[in-house]
């Protein structure tokens, strides 16, 4: 698969448009073909270009993690995998995070769930994220 320098790639956008679930990127006029040949080597014929040049792009966004947001593409979505897909020590930090946030939930605290544990407290909580990172990996998708 061929890939295109970011910083040659920056150059042929003219906007983006973020919007609830999708993004819809505008390139500029003869961008593309112009960054196609340069890097690729490819020439090809205007008239088999979308006039617009607009790329647009559905996805699903997913839990923010330090001030952003991640964006699953919707081919990605289809490819989740199912509980028993798990690693032996995935499935197993799921039922722990499970079992600690039921308990978290019930009141104990993290500090003592990871006392009574012998875990980190920030073992504990990053382990309670990803079980509901896990789980909402593996549900359903609603679109």
């Amino acid at each position: 698969m061929a890939r295109l320098p970011a910083y040659e790639v920056e150059h042929v956008i003219k906007v983006v448009q973020v919007h609830e679930d999708r993004l819809i990127i505008n390139l500029k006029e003869g961008g593309f073909e112009g960054l196609l040949a340069k890097e690729l080597n490819l020439q090809i014929k205007r008239t088999l270009l979308d006039i617009e040049q607009r790329i647009e792009v559905v996805y699903q966004s997913r839990n923010a993690y330090r001030g952003a947001i991640k964006i699953e593409l919707e081919q990605e979505r289809s490819k989740r995998k199912d509980l028993l897909s798990l690693e032996p020590n995935g499935l197993k930090l799921l039922v722990m995070g499970v079992a600690w946030r039921d308990k978290h939930f019930e009141g104990a605290s993290i500090k003592t769930i990871a006392e009574e544990t012998g875990y980190s407290p920030t073992h504990v909580r990053k382990t309670i994220k990803k079980s509901f990172d896990t789980l909402m990996s593996l549900a359903p998708s609603q679109a």
